[in-house]
């Protein structure tokens, strides 16, 4: 939490902020500027921090970082049934349909237990949000919206319009922009706020977080798969009110991929019908009955990784027909012109091969460990001899040879006694 003391500034001083946000995990780290130089400090939700050997602050004075670090395993190791904070974080805006699907990534099993808690980390953080907003409605997660393009977008409306406003990905702040052609930008209509991330790479995926001050508004993931196209869709030349099918095949199965049109996005309908294969490589999109309003450039996107190419819709140039309402047509323009079956059983022996490849070199990594093992502990040397006869006798030591050494020692013994015994009884008859 950020507080300022003072209502009004000096002349080219700052305001404390963050620049990175402590996240869960572990080791806690958190960037902050102003100046003059905040001070910071730590605390707990539950417990507190005396013990500086458990709880270890530093500070980086170059880049400005503090860190806590140095939680102890018995800290850092969950108790049974304590979840992930960063569950909690995705679920708390998540849709309720995708409730499932979140415990299971997380492996929260026990449902009611985790619904009750989060009734009151919902009521917690709504009572927090009251100081800034007065609504927030209408959240869709991220999502791809476009060829390179994922967005994510809520309605809002701020008790203080002067509120500020702040993206995170994985706790690092992350500026943005209202010029739309940014790698992050907001882009703001009436009540609705838009954030969308261009130019998708790998690297874009994580949790991202919207704040308005220091209370949390929205959360939500980003994951997307590295599936490729191995086929992409290629140009069809249709005549009007024939049928066009735009057709492709994936590196990996994928049960949906995004089909969009003029950068709208497509849905299974009247107009347009989408497909998938059994196997879930080769996927299609079927416009139905074309005319000049549907010629463009349509995509596929699957994860981040799009294919584009033109629909061109030719007219009918048929003189006899001008005039007249034109007749639906049966034929079908487009495809691959490729077997597109066959590449998908090739696609699914070879993603087999190299599945059964990895299990392999896994089993033989796992053996030889076992062999690597084995020997050392042949190697190893026998555990030193303490010399101590007294403490060995009576135990079995399972060896053999030193059993037979502590009876002879004792057969020598005895027969010294009896020796002595024997002399003894001489010399008590001489004397008589």
């Amino acid at each position: 939490m950020i507080t300022q003391f003072i209502e009004d500034l000096p002349e080219g001083k700052s305001t404390p902020d963050f620049l990175r946000k402590p996240i869960a995990l572990t080791i806690q780290e958190a960037h902050v500027c102003g100046d003059p130089k905040p001070e910071v400090t730590w605390g707990r939700a539950k417990g507190d921090m005396s013990d500086t050997e458990r709880f270890q602050k530093k500070y980086d004075e170059p880049t400005g970082e503090y860190t806590l670090e140095g939680v102890d395993k018995q800290e850092a190791v969950k108790e049974p049934g304590e979840i992930d904070e960063r569950f909690w974080e995705i679920i708390m805006t998540a849709d309720r349909k995708d409730y499932e699907r979140i415990c299971a990534e997380f492996g929260v099993k026990d449902f009611r237990v985790m619904l009750k808690k989060l009734n009151e980390k919902k009521k917690e953080r709504e009572e927090e949000q009251a100081k800034y907003i007065e609504t927030i409605s209408n959240l869709k997660h991220i999502d791809i919206k476009g060829v390179g393009i994922a967005s994510f977008e809520f309605d809002l409306e701020l008790k203080d319009p002067a509120s500020r406003i702040f993206l995170y990905k994985d706790g690092v702040m992350i500026p943005y922009s209202d010029e739309e052609d940014m790698k992050h930008s907001l882009k703001t209509v009436g009540k609705k706020f838009i954030f969308s991330v261009r130019d998708l790479k790998a690297e874009d995926a994580g949790l991202y977080q919207v704040d308005v001050e220091e209370v949390n508004l929205f959360s939500t993931d980003f994951k997307f798969s590295t599936v490729d196209f191995i086929v992409k869709i290629q140009e069809v030349k249709a005549k009007e009110r024939e049928d066009a099918m735009f057709e492709c095949v994936l590196s990996h199965p994928c049960p949906r991929i995004k089909w969009m049109g003029k950068n709208a996005t497509l849905e299974e309908g009247e107009k347009y019908t989408i497909t998938v294969s059994e196997d879930k490589l080769i996927h299609r999109l079927l416009i139905k009955d074309c005319s000049q309003l549907d010629k463009g450039i349509y995509s596929a996107a699957a994860g981040i990784k799009t294919c584009s190419a033109w629909l061109i819709v030719e007219a009918d140039s048929d003189p006899a027909s001008h005039g007249k309402k034109k007749s639906r047509k049966t034929t079908q323009a487009g495809g691959t012109g490729l077997d597109l079956g066959k590449l998908a059983q090739e696609q699914q022996e070879k993603l087999a091969k190299e599945r059964q490849e990895r299990i392999d070199a896994a089993n033989k990594a796992r053996v030889e460990e076992e062999e690597r093992l084995a020997r050392e502990a042949l190697l190893a040397p026998p555990p030193p001899d303490t010399g101590d006869r007294d403490s060995g006798e009576g135990k079995d030591t399972g060896d053999g040879k030193n059993k037979s050494k502590i009876c002879k020692i004792k057969d020598a013994e005895k027969e010294g006694d009896d020796k002595k015994n024997k002399k003894s009884t001489d010399d008590s008859d001489k004397g008589k």
